[in-house]
């Protein structure tokens, strides 16, 4: 049964190569087929990790058919899309508003390294980062923004909010770099401003944001790779993600290894475990998670916190952390999107939400395909769409108000001033 998400996704991606190449959508199925391949090694192996034994769990028919449905159907409307068909894209008339946003994130990032600089030095400085993520966890380091003071404090903690959505500067950079064919400097202050939620991941050692970053880069390049055509495009892509990717990837592998390195599985096996557990998670959480809850905090946190005046995630939060020791189901682990839609809101959730995603994404990717042009505007919402998608391969992208908020604030913004 462990083999039926790898056959599935497989099979889906033959198709997808077969009509549209390796597009968008072939490129987040070739997520999927990475994570399911390490599920079928994880699970015909036999060893006790942290958590679980893998190969103890049972995988049944219907968690698994649930799984491979959720995913397929919203994979479908970027196959339809085929970010590979070179459609007309407009070019913005009125410059001025992008460069306010570029110079705004490029702002906000200086002034986070400024106010972080200490807690970088010491992070690189005491360089165990697998012993200073354990700290955090018993309460013994403390949250950096928590240790300053005054107006640096505020303007910091609203910065932080800004930062964590500097993610959607990602396709920007790429309109930048093959419709208005902007120079090195002003491509490499886009990459430093989007390079923001990093910077606050590395402050509190968490990796996750990094992933992110990498796998929404290559969403984005995926996007306007029929558009990537001079040699000077090719260099200044090939030179600035040498330079931005090459060390935000050797980082996230430092980070693993010392995370995961002591440890009896080692490196190897601890990476493992991250790739192949999803799968196997979701179908364990299938079968044993109780149906007496309904959280909708962490699905739609911007909602939340608008009636509520706040994130509403504590209880959520609560739930998740508990479970393990009341009834030794672990929740505070990767599942896929799809896994979070089933942990916080049920069965049948699992099915509903990722059906209504397709009605939505589906809808507005046929109109675009529709369209005898499209515009950056178009662009962003396609990306946007992805995100949820290609980062689904870890969990459900948009769980925290400074996320949601970015993706209502870019869609906003580029319709009403990047045309």
């Amino acid at each position: 049964m462990i083999l039926l998400p790898l056959l599935f996704f497989l099979s889906v991606f033959y198709v997808i190569i077969k009509k549209n190449g390796f597009d968008i959508s072939a490129c987040i199925t070739l997520m999927f087929i990475i994570i399911s391949f390490c599920g079928v090694i994880l699970g015909n192996y036999d060893y006790q990790f942290k958590y679980e034994n893998y190969s103890k769990i049972e995988i049944g028919i219907i968690p698994t058919i649930v799984y491979c449905f959720s995913i397929g159907i919203c994979i479908f409307p970027f196959y339809k899309f085929n970010s590979n068909k070179k459609r007309s894209i407009k070019k913005i008339e009125n410059l001025f508003f992008l460069d306010i946003l570029v110079y705004f994130y490029f702002f906000v990032f200086i002034f986070l390294l400024f106010v972080f600089w200490k807690d970088i030095v010491f992070i690189l400085a005491y360089g165990d980062m697998g012993e200073l993520r354990q700290m955090q966890y018993e309460g013994v380091l403390s949250n950096a923004l928590a240790t300053k003071g005054g107006i640096v404090r505020v303007i910091g903690g609203l910065f932080t909010i800004v930062g964590d959505g500097a993610y959607f500067l990602l396709p920007i950079f790429f309109y930048c770099l093959c419709l208005l064919n902007k120079g090195r400097f002003y491509l490499l202050i886009i990459l430093l401003g989007s390079i923001t939620p990093v910077l606050l991941g590395f402050i509190n050692i968490d990796r996750s944001r990094t992933a992110f970053w990498i796998l929404l880069f290559i969403i984005s390049f995926f996007l306007f790779k029929p558009y990537i055509e001079l040699k000077s495009q090719k260099r200044k892509l090939k030179q600035l993600f040498g330079l931005i990717g090459g060390v935000l990837i050797m980082y996230l592998a430092v980070v693993t290894i010392s995370r995961f390195g002591e440890r009896d599985e080692g490196a190897s096996g601890g990476l493992l475990v991250y790739l192949g557990q999803p799968f196997i998670n979701f179908c364990k959480i299938w079968d044993n998670i109780d149906s007496d809850h309904f959280f909708v905090s962490r699905v739609l946190p911007l909602t939340t916190f608008f009636l509520y005046g706040s994130s509403g995630t504590e209880e959520v939060v609560d739930y998740v952390m508990t479970s393990g020791s009341r009834t030794g189901l672990h929740l505070n682990v990767f599942f896929t999107y799809v896994g979070l839609f089933l942990v916080d809101m049920g069965h049948i959730a699992a099915i509903l939400v990722p059906l209504l995603m397709f009605v939505v994404i589906n809808g507005v990717l046929l109109k675009y395909r529709l369209a005898g042009a499209i515009s950056l505007h178009s662009i962003i919402v396609v990306f946007a769409f992805a995100a949820i998608l290609q980062c689904g391969i870890i969990t459900y992208f948009y769980t925290s108000v400074p996320r949601a908020l970015s993706f209502w604030f870019f869609i906003w913004y580029s319709y009403r001033y990047l045309k």
